[in-house]
This record gives C-alpha cells, structure tokens and sequence, in this order.
C-alpha cells in the first residue's frame, strides 16, 4: 500500500514538473467541455424525440432524429479525439523524461512501478477533469434547453452514463499508456 502511495506521489509531482502541463489540461478540458455538450445534447435530442413520438408529430421527427444521428457521430469523434489526446501528449511527456526514467531504472526501482507511477498520471488528470467538463457540458445544455425549449418538460438520464465514459477513458489510457512505457523501458 504504501508502494501505491508513494508512486502516485512521485506521479503527482512529475506531472507538475512537466513542461507545457498547463497548456494540455486547458486543451483535454476544452475537448471534454465539448465531448459532454454532445453527449447532453444526445440525451436532450432524444427525449425530444420521445415527446414528439407521444404527441403523435411525426414531420418534425425526421429532422430529429437526423440531428440524433450526426449528435452522436459528433460525440463518438470527440470521445475518441480526447482519449488519443489524451494517450498521445501522455505519451510525448514520457518521452521527454525518458532518461531520467531509465536512470531510475537503472538504480533499481522496477520497472512495473515506473510503468505505474506514468501510466497513472493522465489517470489523474481525466478524474480532475472529466467531472469539471462535463458539469459545464450539462450546464451549457441545460441553459440553451430553457432558452429554447422552456415550455417542454423533458426528462433527462441521470449521471450513470457520464460515470460510465469517465471510467471507460481513465481504463482505456491507463493501459494503453501502462503496455506502452513498460515496452520502452525495458527496451
């Protein structure tokens, strides 16, 4: 356990140590802030749909069900751009620090453990982020609802989705990054 703790307080630190750290959160944040107004705008397009299906207007359901479709290929492409993003600056990070880290190597710290205390910071950052941008993301959706569409009265999901994608990318990029640094540090 304290293994655990120190390499995500190494991680931690490396990760603030890191140049151009600053700049990459603001991006993973913004593509987030966009990823989850897509997906609230799904959600939101698809309980209109429900409504229109109910009030029995199916000439305005075509246009729906059209912005349905291209909401979540939008959504999908953003999804998979953040998680790529994500994997590819952690990835560049890494490589920066390359000689230190297999100097450390080196000195005896395995070689799992460095894998770990890499792999684990962009795990970090999408569990700081992810959250924030989607509470903004809903937030965005929820303001152009009651602009646009106040006198429906629309149920909207719950959270579990958004739970679900913060923990499919944390997955995703945490073993992805963890094969990847493990591979080049061995090598």
């Amino acid at each position: 356990m304290y293994c655990l703790y120190y390499s995500i307080e190494n991680a931690i630190k490396n990760l603030i140590r890191t140049k151009g750290f600053v700049m990459t959160l603001l991006l993973m944040f913004l593509i987030g802030c966009l990823t989850f107004t897509s997906y609230s705008l799904l959600t939101l397009f698809r309980a209109w749909k429900d409504v229109l299906i109910n009030e029995n207007n199916f000439i305005a359901l075509i246009p729906v069900n059209i912005f349905c479709f291209l909401i979540a290929i939008l959504s999908l492409a953003l999804f998979t751009f953040l998680i790529f993003y994500t994997k590819n600056a952690f990835h560049s990070f890494f490589l920066i620090q390359k000689k230190e880290i297999q100097t450390m190597s080196f000195l005896g710290i395995h070689f799992m453990m460095l894998s770990f205390e890499f792999a684990i910071q962009p795990v970090i950052c999408l569990l700081l982020l992810l959250p924030l941008s989607a509470f903004v993301g809903r937030t965005i959706v929820d303001q152009f609802r009651l602009d646009f569409m106040g006198n429906l009265d629309l149920a909207l999901n719950s959270n579990n989705e958004l739970f679900f994608i913060l923990f499919f990318s944390c997955m995703i990029v945490f073993f992805s990054l963890f094969f990847v640094i493990k591979r080049m540090i061995t090598i």
